[in-house]
């Protein structure tokens, strides 16, 4: 069964832009399954601004044969040394959900899990740019109140411009994201989630979008020095 890791690092932009647009950069890495890689920002941030344009900060999520595959890549491939340099999680997949082609292979139904045991959530969205104006309306409440929730313990956003864009979420409980999904959660604005996904229903922002959910297996790196990993780098 694949482990699953979410990574963030610094880069040099010679580096990140392979990473970001030239496919094969880490396809003969021994034992990596897929690997998706963006440019990082904090959710919320205003949407005209530098820190959502951060091409040196850059986050990979891969999925590998074992662990032992994450530990040879991050012992002898540039890339891989970035990444020990930065903060990453391991995880293990409970469901992922939906139309992503590069996903397909890992559709699954849904593990037994226990609903106040940390859970891990991850969107990955290929946009219809003809709809970027709503996604941007319906995204940012969102994302502001993912930022604002006191059980979500970690929250990152990232894109692969144009038209990929992620999330990446760490939660106390399994309970405390879905309160978030339904509109449960005692904070303000707790409906901007339903609001955001009924209007995508009517009329989407996608053109593929996959919901994956995962339970964390370990921390590596410093989560305390993620501000600064995702502060914008000096000119």
């Amino acid at each position: 069964m694949a482990v699953f890791t979410f990574a963030l690092f610094r880069s040099p932009v010679a580096t990140s832009l392979k990473l970001l647009y030239r496919s094969h950069y880490l396809q003969k890495s021994e034992g990596l399954v897929l690997a998706e890689c963006s440019a990082t920002m904090p959710l919320g941030v205003p949407i005209v601004s530098r820190e959502r344009f951060q091409f040196r900060n850059v986050a990979i999520f891969a999925a590998w044969e074992s662990e032992a595959s994450i530990d040879r890549f991050m012992e002898s491939l540039p890339v891989g040394l970035l990444m020990a340099e930065g903060w990453h999680m391991r995880m293990a997949l409970l469901r992922c959900r939906g139309s992503v082609r590069e996903l397909e292979r890992f559709n699954t139904r849904s593990e037994a899990t226990e609903p106040l045991e940390p859970v891990v959530a991850l969107t990955v969205a290929r946009l219809n740019l003809t709809q970027l104006p709503r996604f941007i309306r319906w995204g940012k409440p969102v994302e502001d109140q993912v930022r604002d929730d006191p059980r979500a313990t970690l929250g990152i956003a990232s894109m692969r411009y144009p038209a990929s864009a992620y999330t990446f979420t760490v939660w106390e409980s399994e309970q405390a994201m879905l309160d978030m999904v339904v509109g449960r959660a005692a904070v303000e604005g707790a409906q901007r989630h339903v609001n955001a996904m009924k209007e995508r229903s009517r009329q989407d922002f996608h053109r593929e979008f996959s919901a994956l959910r995962f339970r964390p297996l370990s921390e590596h790196g410093s989560r305390t020095e993620i501000p600064s990993r995702l502060a914008p780098s000096s000119p």
